[in-house]
């Protein structure tokens, strides 16, 4: 699908503290990621949309409280399950989206493997938690579902893991991978496009690799 791509979605999502690479201590979330950040979770996870894509009322966010490397796992792969190498992947990305910069696609690959902690510097119009992925893993031991998880996350999008950003050197494009985990068809990984204009960022495409 989409092209010989084809990606594995976390669910449930019980091993997300394995795959979060270490934390680099000198590794720091900028604020410009976190205003891009915020801008793509409000459009895509809030109000109607985000009722549309979960199918209820979004009234919480969860997001992983640490970056993850969208090269953390071989998710990527031709029609034969074999892993594609990163500049196939990108030339698939700039079909996807014409516009999208080489330049931001090579950031992505400079800072895109580092994990970074997030700090409470998301600015979203509903309230968001900063969830440590060991905490969500154990909701899904010893048979744990999803049901457990909204039983302690009610009205939330799901489980949202999010990439550094890359970033064009004008700061008016930029690209991360993101994954929302949700127990049905709202799951998707994808890698975002954002871009900047006058009135501020927004969500250009998410280019789907992968649901559930």
């Amino acid at each position: 699908m989409l092209g010989g791509l084809v990606a594995a979605l976390l669910t449930p999502p019980a091993t997300l503290e394995q795959v979060q690479a270490p934390a680099n201590s000198d590794a720091e979330v900028s604020e410009l990621e976190y205003t891009v950040f915020s801008a793509y979770i409000t459009e895509a996870f809030t109000g109607a949309k985000g009722e549309n894509r979960t199918g209820s009322r979004v009234s919480s966010i969860v997001i992983v409280n640490k970056t993850r490397s969208d090269m953390d796992e071989s998710h990527m792969e031709d029609d034969q399950d074999k892993p594609i190498s990163w500049k196939k992947a990108s030339k698939y990305l700039r079909k996807e989206v014409p516009t999208l910069r080489q330049e931001t696609i090579e950031r992505l690959r400079e800072v895109g493997t580092q994990s970074a902690p997030f700090r409470t510097s998301f600015q979203l119009p509903i309230p968001y938690q900063l969830v440590d992925a060991k905490e969500i893993d154990e909701i899904f031991k010893n048979e744990g579902w999803w049901t457990d998880y909204y039983k302690k996350y009610p009205g939330t999008q799901g489980i949202l893991v999010l990439s550094r950003i890359g970033c064009s050197t004008d700061a008016k494009q930029a690209l991360f991978y993101a994954v929302n985990s949700c127990g049905g068809k709202c799951g998707t990984e994808t890698y975002v496009v954002m871009q900047r204009s006058d009135s501020g960022w927004k969500l250009l495409k998410e280019i789907l690799i992968g649901v559930s």
